[in-house]
């Protein structure tokens, strides 16, 4: 027997009342209390990584195969639509979206929980990628997480905005932007 508040409580008994217990969740659906950014963390690494080895090392060629371009879809190149979002245009676009991906990758991973958020950061550069093939002119060339981040941060501001918060801020850097 175990001290409890109520007396004493049998070990077996405490263990069945354990697994009653439920676990707390966002309203998204994702454990809450758990530290999360792990995801973020790991896609600026991975686009770092990229700069660092595409731009660093001179590799054009890579960089030319994974840029978005009409022609480069048109011609069933379809990894365009999801490399472009890791490749930049050198260290400032590179740094501008690394520090808004943590920003707000860090807070939309938290609600969303570690696997819908990468999901939804995969979609949101795909989609993005697909926008400007439709929208950009022929010729021109796009790289960037620019069009993921601002997937994350309309996310971002729809689940503050759920949440009932406060999102003059959002409202702020829409404006800035």
């Amino acid at each position: 027997m175990r001290d409890a508040s109520v007396g004493f409580q049998c070990p077996s008994c405490i263990a069945e009342g354990a697994k009653s217990v439920r676990v707390p969740r966002t309203r998204a659906g994702a454990v809450a209390g758990v530290p999360t950014g792990a995801v973020s963390i790991a896609l600026i690494l991975v686009n770092v990584a990229a700069y660092v080895l595409v731009d660093g090392l001179k590799l054009t060629d890579v960089k030319s195969q994974g840029v978005l371009t009409a022609g480069g879809i048109y011609d069933h190149e379809y990894w365009r639509l999801l490399s472009s979002a890791f490749l930049h245009y050198g260290p400032l676009h590179l740094l501008l979206n690394m520090m808004a991906l943590y920003l707000f990758g860090t807070y939309v991973e938290q609600v969303l929980g570690t696997w819908r958020y990468l999901a939804t950061y995969l979609v949101t550069a795909v989609t993005a990628s697909a926008v400007v093939y439709l929208l950009a002119p022929v010729n021109v060339q796009t790289a960037g997480a620019s069009g993921a981040i601002s997937g994350l941060f309309a996310i971002a501001f729809l689940l503050a905005l759920r949440a009932g918060q406060d999102v003059r801020s959002f409202l702020v850097l829409i404006v800035i932007n």
